[in-house]
């Protein structure tokens, strides 16, 4: 008997895309530590980069057309503090879109791993 292949990601959560980036986004903006790094940024730009970012790092087709990671993020004084803020307002929004707790893990290591790209000092 021959297995099913296991969904991708992308396969799992890509057509919801656009409504994790819109919560997520929600979520940090309420967020008053992190609120002041978005002030002046155009939220529907950024919106559309970070959607064509995450669809892939699920897996999907690559649109990504942004700088690299540790270039977007030069000079922001980004801390370790806010980085897992934005972490946990990922968790938070991928828990509330019903995102299973492995892929959870899967993407918030994939994540992780861009920390010294985003972190100063």
């Amino acid at each position: 008997m021959r297995r099913k292949p296991t969904p991708s990601l992308y396969d799992k959560y890509g057509k919801s895309v656009d409504d994790f980036v819109g919560l997520f986004y929600r979520k940090v903006l309420a967020d008053k530590t992190l609120a002041p790094f978005f002030a002046g940024v155009n939220m529907e730009r950024q919106h559309r980069h970070t959607s064509a970012f995450m669809t892939y790092a699920l897996g999907g087709p690559n649109h990504f057309t942004g700088r690299n990671m540790a270039h977007a993020h030069r000079g922001l004084k980004i801390t370790s503090y806010h980085f897992h803020r934005v972490a946990d307002h990922l968790s938070e929004a991928m828990k509330e879109l019903k995102v299973e707790e492995s892929d959870r893990e899967v993407i918030l290591n994939t994540i992780y791993t861009m920390e010294n790209d985003i972190v100063e000092g």
